[in-house]
């Protein structure tokens, strides 16, 4: 139930980027991780790119 509501892709409000980020870095649960990462992909929030440039950068 958390996941289904934490990650609605295109419904969701600016704000929920960047608890998507906040997620995908530090969440306990990897299936809720790796959830964020998958829509972190599919929003066009421009801090999903500069999160996922950082990943691969460092």
């Amino acid at each position: 139930m958390e996941k289904a509501q934490s990650f609605k892709g295109g419904e969701s409000p600016p704000s929920s980027g960047l608890l998507m980020i906040q997620a995908a870095r530090a969440n306990q649960n990897p299936a809720v991780r790796k959830q964020a990462m998958f829509w972190l992909g599919q929003s066009k929030d421009p801090r999903a790119l500069a999160f996922f440039e950082e990943i691969l950068t460092h």
